[in-house]
């Protein structure tokens, strides 16, 4: 269970980072529900296909990737993957670069995704990248 936990979630990474909505949402549970930190300019608690494409363009209207993301996954038991993300960005609305530093934690039922909880490494750098 776990090796293809992993795939999945690798497959999910890689097709959010080349834009393939499509395929990320075949991966997402219908009633996926995605944690963000009160202190991200897309905070709080992302519910179904619809809150994630929310929130999916609240992230890109405000970071533009500068490199490839790097990413480490590893299981955590038979339904949890950790993702360790490493993201070069700049802010769009003030042009300041930053890595973003994410663990991410899936869960995963049925062979869909149905749990992200987000963890920033250093949400002020985030704050001050974006002006607040």
């Amino acid at each position: 269970m776990s090796n293809s936990n992993v795939q999945l979630i690798q497959r999910f990474e890689d097709s959010f980072m080349s834009g393939d909505i499509d395929d990320v949402l075949r991966i997402l549970d219908d009633d996926i529900v995605v944690h963000e930190a009160d202190n991200t300019p897309y905070p709080g608690r992302h519910r179904g296909k619809d809150g994630f494409l929310a929130l999916a363009e609240a992230f890109n209207t405000t970071w533009e990737p500068t490199a490839p993301i790097d990413y480490e996954i590893q299981p955590v038991g038979d339904d949890r993957v950790l993702v360790l993300v490493s993201l070069p960005v700049r802010a769009r609305n003030t042009g300041r670069e930053l890595t973003l530093r994410i663990s991410e934690l899936h869960t995963i039922a049925h062979g869909r995704i149905v749990e992200i909880r987000v963890f920033y490494w250093d949400t002020l750098t985030l704050v001050q990248a974006t002006a607040g």
